[in-house]
């Protein structure tokens, strides 16, 4: 980053009000997923004079003053919680990549299943993950297509098409959320994606990758500069200009190795970024978007916990501490004091978690849970949000699933003459590779997650062997034709059971999360 660009700041914030940059053009892959001037994905096209379709504020007279709040949302309550929830996963959804970045791969590929799974069992009426589905098939599958590359690229160690999946994932988020709270409020929401991962480049800087947070520092910088400088300097100059001092120090202490420097700039930037979106959008949805990047802020705990547990606790309490001091601390405690006192305790909980080392992924689920509940809370709807179970588990339920059935071999419980058990979680077989002898019979167990199906590939099983399927289908074709019929379905409490006779592998793959890496072999001897 150049040293200029924050002396032009300097000289010439008053003036940018209303004022778009021209010809801006991202010059990195990420850039598409941090602005607002692509076609398609609900995203605003460029203005007609060139510039980079920068859009002013609604609250701002083209001058830098404000003429009172941002316009009020055409959205019911629940839909901006849902809104910024998307928020969150697009935030989360930089995390496998920062990982790769760190040639950290086998952890990337983990988070991105990680996300995945949160995603698929999404509870409350409407959640995050029914919520996607009704805004179009495209955007939903697209959405689902997008986050399963983004884990098989990481699995294949192919950082360049883990950013080609993980934009693929973000822009169809994006289009839904333009189409639920206007196509006017992607850039500010953009703008706390952008906030929270300078949080994600400092995580670099935690775990020793220097040069890789100095190049994260930088481009972010620059991105904000290019694409989201204008926006914010028209309503909250000091904000603007905290952002790119901050970006710079970051980058610069990245560069000199001083990994406490570098996270506290960054920080810096994250609270400007966070500051100024109550000038951008309706209060509601700064409110409920601000707690989507605490919770991001988390799940970065957790994901630095799998490499580092020494120093993941301290960003639970740096968020604690931004929280204390931040605008939606007292718009959560007026809004829904239950939720308020839930947050917090999940919060402080996450924080021994991590200092004792133990329990910390139902620590992180609880509090992301909490922080959930308090992102329908600030939107207005705490009575929309899904109730928090034993453990930070999500209680609800899927009333979808009664037009779903088995077929004839699937049974309720365990069969007691299995010899052998597969678990079916979220997204995942346990174990995914299965040894068995000829003759014995096999139980897939529901065991997480939504309604699941097991699937033989046609051409991965034995040429000799008899086709085989929860359903009771002849061929994968079958199958799948079945599947969207509501046929094969192995749902809570349910077991899917099949004897194997014919030696040589069998692969079989779960339909609706094959997207997401549910595949699997039995291996009969």
């Amino acid at each position: 980053m150049e040293q200029t660009r924050r002396t032009w700041l300097r000289a010439t914030a008053a003036a940018m009000a209303g004022v778009g940059l021209a010809g801006c053009q991202g010059s990195d892959d990420e850039d598409a997923t941090l602005t607002d001037g692509g076609e398609g994905n609900g995203e605003q096209q460029a203005d007609g004079d060139g510039q980079n379709g920068e859009q002013q504020s609604e609250s701002e007279n083209g001058n830098g003053e404000s003429d009172g709040p941002p316009a009020e949302l055409d959205a019911a309550p629940e839909d901006v919680a849902i809104a910024a929830e998307w928020n969150a996963i697009r935030t989360r959804l930089r995390d496998p990549v920062i990982l790769g970045h760190a040639d950290l791969f086998d952890a990337g590929e983990t988070v991105a299943a990680g996300i995945f799974e949160r995603f698929e069992t999404a509870a409350g009426d409407p959640n995050a993950h029914e919520a996607l589905e009704e805004a179009g098939e495209e955007a939903y599958e697209g959405f689902e297509d997008g986050l399963g590359g983004l884990r098989d690229a990481l699995a294949a160690g192919d950082l360049e098409a883990a950013h080609d999946e993980m934009k693929a994932a973000d822009g169809h988020l994006r289009e839904a959320q333009g189409a639920t709270v206007g196509a006017e409020r992607i850039k500010p929401l953009t703008l706390l994606v952008l906030g929270t991962h300078v949080e994600d480049a400092a995580l670099l800087a935690r775990i020793g990758e220097f040069g890789e947070a100095a190049h994260e520092f930088g481009h972010i910088g620059d991105t904000f500069a290019e694409k989201m400088q204008g926006m914010v300097a028209e309503v909250d100059a000091d904000a603007a200009e905290t952002v790119v001092e901050a970006l710079d120090d970051a980058a610069a202490a990245a560069q000199a190795e001083d990994g406490g420097a570098a996270t506290d700039s960054a920080a810096e930037a994250f609270d400007a970024a966070t500051r100024s979106i109550y000038a951008l959008v309706p209060e509601e949805l700064a409110g409920a978007a601000h707690l989507a990047a605490l919770q991001a802020r988390g799940w970065d705990a957790a994901a630095l916990a799998r490499i580092d547990d020494s120093s993941a606790a301290s960003i639970v309490q740096d968020t604690f501490a931004h929280f204390e001091e931040a605008q939606v601390h007292e718009l959560l405690e007026e809004a829904d004091h239950d939720s308020y006192e839930a947050f917090e305790d999940a919060l402080e909980e996450y924080a021994g978690a991590l200092d004792a080392g133990t329990g910390v992924d139902a620590a992180a689920e609880r509090f992301a849970t909490a922080t959930l509940r308090a992102q329908f809370a600030v939107a207005g709807a705490p009575e929309a949000a899904p109730e928090v179970g034993p453990g930070g588990s999500e209680n609800g339920s899927d009333d979808g699933e009664a037009d779903l059935e088995g077929g004839p071999n699937v049974v309720a419980g365990v069969p007691d003459d299995a010899d052998h058990v597969v678990e079916m979680q979220a997204v995942a077989f346990e174990p995914a590779e299965l040894t068995v002898q000829q003759g014995d019979t096999v139980a897939w167990r529901h065991a997480a997650g939504e309604p699941h199906s097991v699937t033989a590939l046609a051409d991965g099983v034995p040429a000799d062997a008899t086709y085989w399927a929860a359903g009771g289908f002849e061929s994968e074709d079958a199958a799948r034709e079945g599947w969207e019929n509501g046929r094969g379905a192995v749902q809570s409490g349910e077991a899917y059971v099949h004897t194997f006779e014919t030696a040589g592998e069998h692969e079989y793959v779960c339909i609706p999360h094959e997207a997401a890496g549910m595949v699997g072999t039995v291996v009969v001897e």
